[in-house]
């Protein structure tokens, strides 16, 4: 039910676009972008903006029955589905237990919506439509996500916005409570002038429900905290210090080992950082806030490394394999605008874009808009060119496009059934991809009995920074289907006056999986063509299959494929499909990797590990740490980044008058490791495990100076390196030895 009020709501514009909770391509970020955009627009007209945030008790519990059928109604919902919701919502009981005991069940008489249920977002989208039912332009708007509502006003100054908002807004929204019998909370509502007036920020008040409320100095909006002048301090804050907190909680967990410390940073702390970063991050210009976010990520990264707290925080990165503060918002502003420009251009967030993109060019104005600060480090013309993706469900009562879809099978019993394929299907056509020098094909071959090619056709798909295999597998499949209703109608009518059987054979079992199960991802218009057309293919009489062949198995059909693909990877283009989402943001990610390269050539910190290791950043260093216990990766911090208990570091920093060691000469990495007297017995050892290795101490401390095409093996890298630690461990000089 809820995917059929989903796909109603959606295809025939049922709900307002003000509202963003509970419906599909909808999020909060966009939410903000739009009030962002509204607040900007205001600002560089020199207005004020005044917003007022509502609380609805209750939410989903206070939904009546009554007042929903009623917004159902009003919306064209049919009456069987209104019955069934009813229903849905009625004969509801309810019971309390603590422990052991448990209270009496006892009937509710309005229990509202259900918590938890898949039905519910979608029908307080369809009961709350009338009161966030309004535009957002030049004099205001209104936005909800779920039961988040806000209203606000643009004028020349805050009292003329009080004024419209206390005599409009204000007994529209308490008429709108008294007729479907919800609850706003005045004490939790807020006011806010967001403008750099000084004079306007705390003037005038509005009464709701017969109490004050006083302007305050910020807001939080959907987890975002708005202040008036839009500096985002109070935000980057509250941010650090819930990042702090997961940090903490996280520090708690035992026997915890680098890799999965990293990954737990991660997936747990930098969200709560990065969250909505479009909407107050400049980054461009926004240094204080990232000298702030800085210092979680520095904190945490001492704690996966067990790092000496003097070591460079750029060097921990670059050890930890972990994007930089600023290059990781700026990454996720990319992706998030790169999505952006895959919704269709009826969504209302492209009103945000289209501005955003002329805003870019603008100079002079005191306020920046962060999300026209990102755009200017990506190429439009770039973004303009990628494809669509549709977030609005497909029919939930659609038939099946294919008859069948067979890919389970493994490799001997699929080669086997592509042979038997022959003699049960009147049309078999062949379908593969393939790339060369740089560029994708596709190729269809359809064979008759005699294994002769009666029908073919190659397409250009196009340069792999832009197309993927996957992809050149589905324009494969789209023009197979095809190829098999040519096949069909070239056929003499005689020979299919019933159903003809029809089978699409290709090797990409991925491909086939995409097609069974679509979804709202990057290749969806591809996938939606090869649905529509199969369906339009079954629509004249031919029962379409499709069905997984090995590759490279020796089939005359598949190798005949093939090989027109390979001939076919040539530069050009020649399927109307538009580049993907995942190949720009695959670009993104090597540029951003390219700039990280750059800073970290261009720093001047981490000297002792760049002797080490030449080709950083690089991922293998992700492998060094891994799974290396506490006490291990402690050593090898101090040995690759020369920040270590050695009297050369001791003497740098002051701990101590000179810098030699217990034979004389001075106490480096490289002299205890392969120069240092008094441990020749220990380093038998090591000369043995590592080999070829022990000339080199970079080789000995995981690195490469081969440059990124001559990595080393990462078996013999980690044997050697682990060596190395147990030598180290037995030397005794890589712990304090403070009196």
């Amino acid at each position: 039910m809820a995917r059929r009020l989903s796909y109603l709501a959606e295809k025939h514009g049922l709900l307002p676009d003000t509202q963003f909770g509970g419906r599909p391509g909808r999020t909060t970020e966009q939410a903000l972008l739009v009030l962002s955009n509204a607040i900007d627009r205001a600002w560089y007209t020199h207005k004020v903006v005044t917003l007022v945030a509502f609380d609805l008790k209750g939410a989903f519990n206070g939904v009546n029955k009554v007042s929903l059928d009623a917004c159902l109604r009003a919306r064209r919902i049919p009456t069987t589905a209104r019955k069934w919701i009813a229903s849905f919502m009625s004969d509801r009981h309810a019971s309390i237990g603590f422990d052991d005991f448990r209270t009496e069940t006892t009937p509710l008489a309005n229990a509202g919506l259900a918590q938890g249920s898949p039905l519910s977002p979608i029908l307080f989208a369809f009961f709350n439509s009338d009161l966030v039912d309004q535009p957002v332009n030049a004099h205001g708007g209104a936005s909800a996500f779920i039961d988040d509502y806000f209203r606000w006003r643009v004028g020349h100054s805050a009292e003329e916005n009080l004024t419209k908002i206390q005599s409009e807004d204000i007994p529209r929204i308490e008429a709108w409570a008294r007729r479907t019998g919800s609850c706003f909370a005045a004490e939790k509502t807020e006011l806010i002038h967001i403008t750099r007036k000084r004079r306007e920020q705390l003037q005038g008040q509005v009464v709701m429900n017969g109490k004050t409320v006083e302007p305050s100095p910020t807001a939080k909006l959907l987890g975002v905290v708005f202040d008036q002048e839009l500096r985002w301090k109070e935000h980057v804050q509250q941010a650090i210090k819930r990042a702090i907190k997961v940090s903490i909680a996280l520090g708690g967990l035992r026997h915890l080992r680098p890799e999965q410390m990293r990954q737990l940073y991660q997936a747990c702390v930098t969200p709560v950082m990065d969250y909505a970063s479009t909407v107050w991050h400049d980054p461009l210009r926004d240094k204080t806030h990232l000298r702030h976010l800085n210092t979680v990520q520095r904190t945490t990264l001492i704690r996966i490394l067990s790092a000496f707290r003097t070591v460079a925080t750029t060097t921990l990165e670059v050890e930890a394999h972990i994007l930089p503060t600023h290059l990781r918002l700026r990454h996720r502003a990319q992706n998030t605008i790169a999505s952006l420009h895959t919704l269709p251009r009826d969504h209302p967030i492209w009103d945000t874009l289209r501005r955003a993109q002329k805003r870019r060019n603008n100079i002079g104005s005191y306020a920046r808009f962060p999300l026209a600060e990102a755009l200017k480090t990506m190429n439009l013309e770039r973004l303009g060119e990628v494809e669509t993706i549709d977030p609005r469900p497909l029919p939930p009562w659609r038939a099946e496009s294919f008859t069948d879809i067979e890919f389970g099978s493994d490799r001997e019993t699929a080669r086997e059934q592509a042979d038997m394929v022959r003699s049960t299907s009147a049309i078999v056509v062949y379908s593969d991809a393939s790339g060369r020098e740089g560029h994708l094909g596709a190729a269809v071959v359809a064979l008759d009995n005699n294994l002769e090619v009666i029908e073919s056709q190659q397409v250009q798909v196009g340069p792999m920074d832009r197309w993927s295999v996957h992809v050149a597998e589905l324009i494969g499949i789209f023009y197979a289907v095809s190829t098999v209703f040519k096949i069909s109608h070239q056929r003499p009518r005689t020979e299919h006056n019933g159903t003809t059987t029809a089978t699409i054979l290709c090797d990409s079992k991925s491909a086939l999986q995409a097609i069974e199960n679509p979804r709202n991802k990057s290749g969806q218009r591809i996938i939606h063509a090869i649905l529509q057309a199969a369906a339009e293919v079954q629509a004249k009489g031919i029962a379409l299959r499709l069905q997984w062949i090995p590759g490279h198995c020796d089939d005359p059909g598949n190798d005949a494929a093939d090989r027109l693909a390979k001939d076919a990877a040539s530069p050009g283009k020649t399927h109307p499909f538009r580049p993907l989402l995942t190949r720009k943001r695959a670009l993104i990610r090597d540029k951003i990797r390219a700039q990280w390269e750059r800073e970290w050539k261009a720093s001047t910190n981490g000297g002792h590990l760049r002797k080490i290791d030449s080709t950083l950043p690089a991922t293998y260093t992700r492998k060094l740490y891994g799974n290396l216990p506490r006490g291990r990766a402690y050593l090898l911090t101090q040995l690759r980044t020369g920040h270590n208990w050695l009297s050369t570091y001791a003497k740098t920093f002051g701990f101590r008058d000179n810098d030699q060691c217990v034979c004389g000469a001075q106490e480096t990495v490289t002299h205890v490791l392969v120069d240092c007297p008094n441990l020749r017995e220990i380093r038998r050892e090591l000369r043995r495990e590592a080999g070829d290795a022990f000339n080199d101490v970079s080789s000995l401390l995981g690195g490469s100076t081969e440059g990124r095409r001559g990595k080393p093996d990462i078996v013999s890298r980690a044997r050697t390196v682990k060596a190395v630690l147990d030598f180290a461990e037995a030397s005794q000089r890589f712990k304090s030895r403070a009196p």
